[in-house]
């Protein structure tokens, strides 16, 4: 470049150096300059890219440096550098402000700082690990239409450079594609620069139909590296999928929703080339229309409709399923099925109706037969499809069909069934299942008929309106009555009557009323009379007018209640020290008696209330007690009780008493203390003047005063006070006895907390000594008789003036016992005990000292009295109490005081009732003899435990001896009884067994044996104290014998009771009572035993072993019987006793004697002989109750033992055919016979010569659209066979698959349906041809003298063809008997086939001479007796039957085997004579293409004489009746030839003929053959086809080529090819309407043979010759050329190939560089290189460093020199030439030349 010039070089972003760097400044003219490289981390070139330059002042200090220096060039070249891949450096330069003089001017350069743009190193190729490349729209299929375009996009084709690194988008500097038929081919298109674009798209190339093509796209980046990707392989299809002749499948002739459709078309499409990809189906009105569901996508043979969006389908509608199939390529076939019918909804329902259609009512729900069952319905609907058939059967539920099997009886509507065994009482129900045409199906059933022939059940009559049977009521206005046990087990109760009366039945109370089903009665506004028997009487009617009755036991009338004899009271025998109060608050007794002499105590309520009016206590107890422990209480102190008690009559009138109030008050006042003068610091002022002072004057006194005494629940009601001279003494005191100080007068104001003062005066028995002691004991007595703590303190007798004198208080003492007992010590303790002075305890041995005996107490009154009963048992579980006395004067001491304590017996003092160590244990009473101790709330005794009073005597200070009481236990519980023990009735006591019921009426004995438990008595000691019995009419009641009257010993177990008249009838109670020994009882009660003196009333006895009573048995050794309703009201039934005779007479048992079943109501018995064929038998019955007492014998209505099967009646004969015009030959629209009904229209159609199927008989048929009847003489009870033949209508365009017809006649009403049409696509020609007409036959027995036959067409679409209509008569001429009752050929059997039809008809006639035929079932099986087709079906007594509903075997035979069973349930079974079963149509073998002449099969043919050979065509059972040929383009379309019989030779099995002039060169032909059978079928078969062709394969599209792999990176050109042993050869274009068989090669050239060689064709137009040894240096010619089916060879296409020299060019010498001008440099080559292959071509760059280039400097020349300008000569360059061979092989030599 010149100086000065402008810089026209690009600058660069991308550089594979990574050593050096170099950058130009061209506009600067500063000539100094500091510079550095930078590594770009930050991105700041790229600002720079996008116009913000980047200025460093010091490049060579900034921080990313990596190189710097300094120049005074515009330019720097950096070399030595490590860059590193993937990095952008860029290079910043920095002037000072510089001045240059001129020579008339100073130019000042300012100051420069500026960067480059950056660089970015990049030594790989592009990635393409997630490039894509391919062929076609995004979704990238293999398969495409178009043969002359393609569409190749690609994608992910990356640099890693152009990541944060450079602003351009993408690191590719441009894209080349090519396009080969194999992968990375490029013979189709060859490398081509697209720049950078993702797609390109190629018009007007050769693609060929079938072949595959691949796409490769290659990747370059900006330094010239690059990357190759290929496509997938797309195959090239131009034809849409084909049809085959399956059908979409539908689901048949219905459809049963109309919100969804699914439809399967597996197997319907085809597509050879790129197969089946995926199908859109529809839903239409119409077919191929889409307005009911439009065409969606799915990738399998099947779908429905979406769940989510139901569809709106009408019923009755059609509907057709469209499916289109597309191909791999996107090529479209579309089929469409048959219309299919919407029927989701079975037939309207209908009713049931049970009973004949002639009966008084429409339905009834009762019948006295027991043998027949009627029935009919009606309303039964279907608006869309007909109804074809009724089915009716019989059973004990809904629905059910145990008794009779469901029977089709067409569409009759009206059945009846008769030699039935009804169970009376059974509800039976008919049951009739409605179906149309759809075999959608409503079953309804009847509301049940119940059969009954015989009356109620007597029930039992209780008087009152509930509960148990009333003895007396208090109402003279009301009548009640309720009722149990009436009940007929056959037809249930209609209603009832009742009535009373004075006497048993009588009626004059109340006249007889009708009730409804009520199980009570009551009737008010009478009058009744007092205490008289009233008896009410109840009629029972069932449904069919039987009745019975019963009357009741009798009432009567009492108006009074109760009386009281003795109040109720507390009982204070127990607990109790004052009246109306008590110390106990664990139990309480009250006493009452009530007497009624009427209608007797019999039940009373006792309760227990505070005076709060909260209730503590509520107990129900029977009649008879008359007093009561409330035990388990928890009472409060201080509250008062009241008890109340209700006694109530029978008559239920009740009396109300109540006692008075009962204070509890268990503990004991509190202890106080005298009011003394004292001078204790407290100051205290209880003392009163005058008081606690003494008087000798007169009878000497002591007035005292006192306080602290209290009691909170019941008060203080005294004190009591003793007087001694020593400790405790009493001697002093008046008498030597405590004396009653009053508790109520009152001195002064109230001591604070400690109550008022209370002063009393005290008699003496002597003087008060001056200065004595006195010792006085004082205690407080309660409310409720409870005595306080002995408050027991010492006074000083201190004189006053005259004979008076003041009490002072001793407070300091001295022990008065070896224990310390003091008078000084604390309340409740003791001084400290003397030393020196030991206590002595006597024991029982020492009887000098009086000896105290110990009683315990719980009658409180004996406590003071002296008395020496001793209690064992208290109920009592708060209190203990006892007394004791000196039993003996001891001679060395009598006690001066006592002490008393309690505790459990055996164990320490005070255990069990104290806590012994902070509570007191023993207390101090003086003299007294008795104590109360009274526990705290929260202590109790415990229940059986043994607890025992202790008394302490004391003889002196220091001699003493404990005493103790027997002990007491506590008991609170009454006797209670065993759960596993019972009160036991007998009818003597030397039974064990309980009896419920009893004949004797004068006595009864009872047991109670382990029945009543003690809660505290066990072991040996169970025993109690005593047991009251009582005998009642009701539980506890002693209205027979009284509790007072029978008292037996606590340890008896029985009792009989004697003397007694007892009433039938009445259930009777003992009653026990037992006490125990704490006074305690209960009663208990046995379950009643009842007096029965009336036999049972009979049954019905029923025939046979189950709860049928049978009319006839075929069994002859074994009997059976069973019966129900033996009834007893009383003691029920106990067994039953069962014979059989031959008369129906009560006494007579010839066949098997009385027999004992038990309870068991049937009974089965093999006999020791054998019964009588023909005779009826008897079995009776007779009841005994648990009473023994026997009804009457009941006996059965018989049965007739039959042991013989029915037998068939054999040679049947068919009559002359009674109707006119039968085959439609004449007209039938106002010709003779046949009568039209309504606007029914007929066709008469006739036959066409080409078709011998159109009429089954004649020369015409019959097209029926409506109905037509004709009307014939018949005989009455003869029966008659009706036959014809049936077809579809051939003439109508209704897509619909089925049709129906009917078909009635006396007792006839009968659907039949034909068989499906036969469908094919439409756009198919069919090539099934047979005969389809279908015979019907039914059978009909004439009613009168003349019958009508009527045939009708069921719908409005579509009518139905008939012919060969016949009525026959039909009659058997014998009968046949043998011993095996199995016959064979009794039946008369007709079999039809069609091809995929099958029916069979069967007739039969059986009799029975001893009991009738009551069902037929046959079967029809492909072996004798099987059921493979069809299990046995029941019949009823249907003598013909039908089933158009099979597909038979081909060639195998049917057998009809029918059972025939009489009513004794013996059955005979017939067999039919095998039929045949020619289904199939007959088989053919092999269709060959080809005459007889020719050995094999041919595939194509260049004559235009068409011959076929079917040889091997055979039928087995029936033979070939004739066979017709067609000719088609496939093979089940005859659309070139329509079959036809012509051409076909003598033998029948080969045909030929000239298909010149209407059948096409190119063409394959297929011949179709139909051959049939003389059984009507046919088979159709078809040759595998042969292409007529006469031409050689066309070369005009044709073209070879020979596919050369570069070895270098350079691609081979010239066709030149470098490897030499091999040769990839591709090619196309060739063509034959007939295909192309197979292709040939030959390879021309050295060492090759002139000779064609086939090729393997495996569907890739590709070839690679392998193992070659070519000559380097030479060139070969490589020739293709194709042969089609028949062997015709195309002209052969061909192409060269020059297999190069091996090795790459050499290199001679050097470069020749010059500059030739300024700027302008020349490069010469010439003779640097050698090769030895010719053609070289050269690649020249030139570039600043060496193996770089500058843009634009890159040239490809075949010159050996060039001259390069614009060059700056002022710069080294560096030059590379490549020299390439036209194999693709190179060598570089390299020079450089200085400026």
């Amino acid at each position: 470049m010149e100086l000065n010039a402008d810089w026209a070089e690009y600058d660069i972003d991308y550089t594979n150096e990574t050593t050096m760097l170099s950058a130009v400044w061209p506009t600067l003219r500063h000539r100094k300059y500091e510079w550095a490289v930078l590594e770009d981390k930050s991105g700041s070139s790229l600002s720079v890219m996008a116009g913000h330059h980047l200025s460093v002042p010091n490049p060579c200090d900034h921080q990313d440096m990596i190189e710097c220096g300094q120049t005074t060039s515009e330019y720097i070249n950096v070399n030595d550098l490590s860059l590193e891949h993937n990095k952008r450096y860029i290079i910043c330069i920095h002037a000072e402000e510089t001045s240059i003089t001129y020579e008339r001017w100073v130019e000042t350069l300012p100051e420069t700082a500026v960067c480059s743009s950056g660089v970015t190193v990049d030594v790989t190729p592009p990635n393409a690990d997630a490039a894509d490349v391919w062929i076609g729209s995004n979704d990238k299929s293999n398969y495409q239409v178009s043969s002359s375009e393609l569409y190749v996009q690609w994608d992910g084709f990356v640099d890693v450079e152009e990541h944060d690194v450079s602003m351009h988008h993408s690191g590719i500097e441009h894209y080349e594609y090519a396009i080969g038929t194999i992968a990375g081919g490029n013979d189709v298109q060859a490398w081509t620069d697209v720049g950078v674009t993702d797609h390109v798209l190629l018009h007007g190339v050769m693609l060929q139909h079938g072949w595959s093509y691949y796409a490769t796209v290659k990747a370059v980046d900006f330094v010239g590296l690059s990357t190759t990707k290929g496509s997938q392989r797309v195959t090239v299809d131009t034809t849409p999928p084909q049809k085959s002749d399956t059908h979409i499948n539908v689901g048949g002739s219905f459809h049963f929703s109309s919100a969804s459709v699914s439809a399967s078309w597996e197997g319907v499409f085809f597509d050879t080339e790129s197969g089946v990809s995926f199908f859109e189906w529809a839903v239409g009105s119409r077919a191929g229309h889409a307005d009911i569901y439009p065409f969606t996508r799915v990738e399998e043979t099947e779908a429905e409709t979406d769940q989510n969006s139901p569809l709106q389908l009408q019923e009755g509608h059609e509907y057709y399923v469209s499916v289109k199939a597309y191909n791999g390529a996107g090529l479209m076939t579309m089929a469409t099925s048959w219309a299919v019918v919407v029927e989701t909804s079975p037939p309207e329902a209908g009713n049931v109706y049970d009973g004949p259609t002639s009966g008084a009512v429409n339905d009834v729900d009762y019948q006295d037969d027991v043998t027949t069952i009627h029935a009919h319905w009606d309303g039964f609907y279907d608006p869309h499809s007909a109804i074809v058939s009724y089915t009716w059967s019989v059973g004990v539920c809904a629905g059910c069909s145990d008794i009779l099997s469901p029977q089709n009886v067409g569409i009759l509507e009206a059945a009846s069934v008769d030699a039935l065994q009804l169970t009376p009482g059974e509800t039976y129900y008919v049951t009739v299942t409605a179906c149309n045409a759809a075999a959608l199906c409503t079953t309804v059933s009847s509301d049940g008929v119940i059969p009954d022939d015989s009356p109620p059940v007597a029930g039992r009559v209780l008087d009152g309106a509930q509960g148990e049977e009333a003895s007396y009521q208090a109402s003279t206005s009301s009548l009640a009555a309720h009722w149990y046990g009436f009940n007929d087990p056959h037809s249930g109760l209609s209603h009832y009557e009742w009535r009373a009366g004075t006497t048993p039945g009588g009626s004059d109370i109340l006249g007889v009323t009708q009730l409804h089903l009520t199980n009570v009665a009551v009737k008010t506004g009478l009058s009744l009379p007092v205490d008289t028997m009233i008896f009410i009487t109840v009629t029972a009617y069932s449904h069919v007018g039987m009745s019975v009755e019963t009357t009741s036991n009798g009432f009567r009338v009492d108006t009074s209640a109760p009386t009281v004899t003795t109040a109720v009271h507390f009982d204070h025998t127990h607990g109790s020290l004052v009246s109306a109060t008590q110390t106990w608050r664990s139990a309480v007794k009250i006493k009452w008696r009530f007497d009624d002499s009427e209608s007797l105590v019999v039940d009373q309520h006792v309760s227990l209330s505070n005076h709060h009016g909260a209730e503590v206590a509520n107990i129900k107890l029977n009649g008879t007690v008359c007093e009561y422990t409330f035990t388990e209480l928890a009472l409060n102190d201080g509250n008062n009780y009241v008890a109340k008690v209700i006694g109530c009559n029978n008559a239920r009138l009740c009396t109300e008493q109540q006692t008075g109030s009962l204070l509890i008050d268990s503990s004991k006042p509190l202890t106080g203390h005298f009011a003394v003068s004292t001078d204790h610091a407290a100051r205290l002022t209880r003392h009163r003047d005058s008081w606690m002072t003494y008087d000798n004057s007169g009878t000497p006194t002591l007035k005292l005063a006192w306080l602290g005494f209290s009691d909170y629940h019941s008060g203080i009601d005294r004190l009591m006070v003793a007087v001694g001279s020593g400790f405790y003494g009493r001697d002093k005191t008046l008498n030597g006895a405590p004396q009653v100080l009053a508790h109520g007068n009152q001195v002064g104001d109230p001591e604070n907390d400690e109550g008022y003062v209370y002063t009393g005066t005290v008699q003496l028995s002597s003087s008060v000594s001056d200065y004595s002691t006195l010792y006085i004991s004082l205690w407080a007595i309660n409310g409720a008789g409870l005595a306080s703590t002995v408050a027991h303190s010492a006074f000083q007798a201190v004189p006053a003036s005259g004979s008076t004198g003041s009490l002072t208080l001793v407070r300091r003492c001295d022990a008065h016992s070896c224990y310390g007992h003091c008078i000084c010590a604390p309340f409740n303790q003791n001084c400290a005990r003397p030393s020196g002075n030991t206590c002595t305890q006597l024991d029982s041995s020492d009887s000098s000292y009086s000896r105290i005996d110990v009683y315990d107490k719980t009658d409180y009154s004996l406590l003071t009295n002296g008395d020496t009963s001793d209690a064992a048992y208290t109920y009592s579980t708060c209190a203990l109490a006892a007394n004791w006395r000196e039993a003996t004067i001891g001679s060395a001491g009598r006690p001066y005081r006592y002490e008393w304590s309690a505790g459990l017996s055996g164990q320490t003092v005070g255990s069990g009732l104290f806590d012994l160590v902070y509570d007191r244990v023993w207390y101090d009473v003086g003299l007294e003899t008795s104590a109360v101790l009274t526990l705290p709330v929260g202590t109790s005794l415990e229940v059986g435990v043994s607890y025992v009073f202790y008394v302490r005597a004391w003889y002196t200070d220091n001699i003493y001896r404990e005493f103790q009481s027997n002990d007491v236990r506590a008991d609170q519980t009454p006797p209670k009884r065993s759960s596993s023990r019972k009160i036991k009735d007998l009818t003597s006591t030397d039974e064990e067994h309980d009896v419920e019921y009893m004949a004797q009426a004068d006595s009864l004995g009872a047991s109670w044996e382990y029945v009543f438990l003690d809660a505290i008595n066990g072991g040996n000691d169970y025993h109690l104290e005593r047991f009251e019995l009582a005998l009642g009419t009701y539980p506890g009641g002693e209205d027979v014998k009284r509790f007072a009257d029978n008292v037996v010993a606590g340890s008896a177990t029985s009792h009989t009771f004697t003397g007694l008249s007892l009433q039938s009838g009445k259930t009777y109670y003992t009653s026990v009572r037992a006490y125990n020994y704490a006074g305690l009882h209960s009663t208990f009660h046995s379950d009643g035993v009842m007096a029965d003196t009336v036999v049972p009333t009979p049954g019905v006895v029923f025939d046979g072993q189950d709860v049928r009573d049978i009319a006839y048995t075929s069994d002859s050794t074994n009997a059976a019987a069973s019966w129900h309703g033996f009834n007893d009201l009383d003691s029920g039934m106990d067994k039953h006793f069962w014979c059989i005779g031959e008369t129906n007479g009560q006494s007579e048992c010839n066949v098997m004697g009385w027999t004992d079943t038990g309870l068991v109501q049937e009974g089965t018995v093999t006999l020791g002989s054998a019964l009588t064929n023909g005779q009826r038998y008897y079995n009776k019955v007779k009841g005994q109750d648990a009473a023994g007492h026997q009804s009457p014998v009941a006996v059965s209505d018989g049965f007739l033992v039959d042991t013989s099967p029915p037998i068939p009646e054999a040679n049947l004969q068919i009559g002359d055919n009674l109707l006119q015009n039968p085959s439609f030959e004449d007209a039938v629209d106002g010709g003779e016979g046949w009568v039209l009904e309504g606007d029914s229209v007929v066709q008469q159609i006739s036959s066409l010569p080409t078709d011998d199927f159109q009429t089954k008989h004649g020369r015409s048929h019959l097209l029926l659209h409506g109905s037509m009847s004709q009307t014939f003489t018949t005989v009455a009870d003869q029966e008659y066979r009706i036959s014809f033949f049936v077809n579809h209508d051939a003439t109508t365009d209704v897509p619909r698959l089925t049709q129906e017809g009917l078909l009635t006649a006396p007792g006839l009403h009968q659907v039949f349906k034909l068989r499906n049409r036969q469908v094919s696509t439409a756009d198919t020609t069919s090539t099934e041809q047979w005969d389809t007409w279908q015979k019907q036959i039914f059978y009909f027995t004439a009613d009168g003298t003349g019958s009508t036959v009527t045939v009708q067409s069921v719908g409005t679409k579509a009518g139905i063809s008939l012919d060969d209509f016949k009525v026959e008569p039909v009659t058997y001429t014998t009968t046949h008997v043998n011993s095996t009752a199995v016959y064979e050929g009794y039946i008369d059997l007709t079999a039809q086939t069609l091809s995929d039809w099958g029916s069979v008809s069967a007739k039969w006639s059986m009799v029975d001479p001893e009991s009738p035929i009551v069902d037929y079932s046959w079967a029809i099986g492909t072996t004798r007796g099987g059921t493979q087709l069809q299990g046995f079906v029941p019949l009823g007594v249907q003598e013909s039957a039908q089933d158009s509903n099979l597909f038979l075997q081909h060639g195998s035979y049917v057998h009809v085997t029918v059972v025939a069973t009489n009513a004794a349930e013996l059955s005979a079974v017939l067999y039919s004579e095998p039929a045949l079963v020619d289904l199939t149509p007959p088989v053919i073998g092999t269709v060959l293409d080809g005459s007889e002449q020719d050995s094999v099969d041919l595939e194509y043919q260049s004559s235009d004489v068409i011959c076929a050979r079917w040889s091997d065509v055979i039928d087995d059972e029936s033979g070939i009746n004739y066979c017709e040929w067609a000719l088609g383009t496939s093979s089940h379309l005859a659309n070139l030839m329509r079959f036809t019989t012509s051409y076909i030779l003598e033998d029948g099995k080969s045909a030929c003929i000239d298909s010149s002039g209407f059948i096409a060169h190119g063409a394959k032909v297929y011949v179709i053959v139909r051959c049939h059978n003389h059984a009507g079928q046919s088979a159709t078969a078809s040759s595998d086809g042969v292409v007529l062709t006469s031409v050689p394969p066309s070369i005009e599209h044709a073209y070879v080529t020979v596919v050369i792999e570069p070895v270098t990176q350079y691609a081979p050109r010239n066709h030149y090819q470098y490897s030499p042993d091999k040769l990839h050869i591709a090619w196309g274009g060739f063509e034959d309407p007939s295909g192309i068989s197979y292709y040939e090669y030959m390879v021309e050239g050295p060492d090759f043979t002139l000779a064609w060689n086939e090729i393997s064709w495996t569907g890739e137009h590709t070839a690679t010759l392998t193992d070659l040894q070519l000559v380097p240096g030479a060139t070969y010619i490589v020739s293709v050329r194709s042969v089609n089916f028949l062997g015709m060879q195309s002209d052969s296409v061909s192409t060269e190939v020059n297999i190069a020299v091996q090795g790459r060019p050499s290199v001679n010498s050097g470069l020749q560089l010059s500059w030739e001008d300024q700027g302008k440099m020349l490069i010469n080559w010439e003779g640097v290189f050698g090769s030895s292959n010719a053609d070289l071509y050269y690649e020249v760059s030139l570039g600043l460093v060496e193996g770089g280039s500058k843009a634009g400097l890159w040239y490809e020349t075949k010159q050996t020199n060039m001259t390069v300008s614009s060059l700056d000569q002022t710069k080294e360059y560096h030059i590379t030439v490549n020299a390439i061979n036209n194999a693709g092989m190179y060598i570089t030599v390299v020079g450089r030349l200085e400026g």
